[in-house]
């Protein structure tokens, strides 16, 4: 994939979820839950004003400048990685981890919260307690291929996820 693809993939994962975002916040109940996909998967609409899992949730505003940094920092390692050729599971990683930061970071510098939606289900018509969102299934995505990146090279600096920085700073 060229360049360009990789930039409108991660705006497009941002992009998809703050629609469905702004769709659930505009539509969905404040209370209760709804069962989709015959009870294996459930939509709540929760306001996350902390970190994952809420952690930090009486600290939002320093959540929020966190969130912005690590934001930030995604998209340095998103930049300094396309300019390497290949590695497209490293590339891949970034766009989603930069994609899902970006979206979530609006979230929170916009509204105050994250706002999340989806419920995994413990079985058929058994809600899990945990709430997420299309971009902490990305990010969470990108993170795994980033650890395969880094996991199926040789062990040498070159092959390490952070190598595309290491090498654009010594350029």
């Amino acid at each position: 994939m060229h360049r360009m693809g990789w930039i409108v993939t991660a705006a497009g994962t941002a992009a998809l979820d703050d629609a469905i975002k702004q769709h659930m916040e505009e539509h969905l109940p404040e209370e209760g839950i709804r069962p989709i996909l015959g009870g294996w998967l459930f939509l709540r609409k929760y306001h996350n004003k902390g970190a994952m899992l809420d952690l930090g949730n009486k600290k939002s505003k320093i959540i929020c400048t966190i969130s912005l940094c690590l934001t930030l920092f995604a998209l340095i390692l998103f930049v300094c990685g396309l300019k390497r050729p290949g590695v497209a599971l490293r590339k891949l990683g970034l766009t989603l981890l930069l994609g899902g930061a970006i979206s979530n970071t609006k979230d929170r510098i916009r509204r105050g919260y994250v706002v999340d939606y989806l419920v995994l289900g413990k079985g058929k018509n058994k809600p899990g307690r945990v709430v997420y969102n299309l971009s902490d299934f990305a990010i969470m995505f990108g993170a795994v291929c980033l650890a395969a990146d880094a996991l199926r090279g040789d062990g040498t600096s070159e092959e390490g996820a952070l190598s595309a920085v290491t090498e654009s700073a010594e350029d």
